[in-house]
């Protein structure tokens, strides 16, 4: 399927928020080494309009317990995972993608899973794609510069991934569809 680019409004992040606009404008892809090159002219874009970290306490916290391997982390070559609560009996689970900058999480979508993210460190670009929003085109890509307290829902089937800007964490509350993960593209 060729996917394309659709520009959504955004926040404003100095340059880059026109350089991205200008780029991902002109932009499709229907092929894993398509989708690379996007990905990696992106991440050119970015690290040319070389955006500081903050300081995230969060984030800090999170990742050196991914790095020391502790229970309930998982280290990703983008950051990593901890979950923070599970509840098979209400189908609830709960944790933080902790993602460094520039770390990319893959084009995905899910079967069953039902996901809400909301942003609380740090700045991203969120790629999706809503099939029940209005005016939804087959193949059609929103994104977003995404900052704290920004919030995403995405249904079984919404394709999605993240590139961030800054370390960033992000909050998932999704369904306990754990093993329920399909890639449309990666950066392998």
């Amino acid at each position: 399927m060729k996917y394309f680019f659709k520009k959504t409004t955004n926040h404003h992040v100095g340059n880059i928020t026109s350089s991205i606009n200008n780029y991902l404008n002109h932009e499709s892809f229907s092929t894993n080494l398509e989708y690379i090159k996007v990905i990696r002219k992106l991440k050119r874009l970015i690290k040319k309009e070389s955006i500081p970290n903050d300081r995230t306490k969060l984030f800090e916290k999170e990742i050196k317990s991914i790095n020391k391997n502790r229970t309930l982390t998982e280290k990703t070559d983008w950051g990593g995972v901890s979950l923070k609560y599970v509840n098979v009996g209400k189908n609830k689970i709960k944790k933080l993608l902790v993602i460094k900058k520039l770390g990319v999480l893959g084009f995905e979508y899910h079967k069953l899973k039902h996901e809400k993210l909301k942003i609380l460190e740090g700045k991203c670009v969120l790629f999706y794609s809503n099939h029940k929003s209005k005016g939804w085109e087959k193949g059609q890509i929103c994104y977003k510069l995404a900052k704290p307290y920004d919030k995403f829902e995405f249904c079984p089937y919404d394709e999605h991934g993240i590139i961030a800007l800054k370390n960033s964490v992000i909050e998932e509350t999704s369904t306990n569809d754990l093993d329920d993960l399909v890639f449309v593209y990666t950066l392998k």
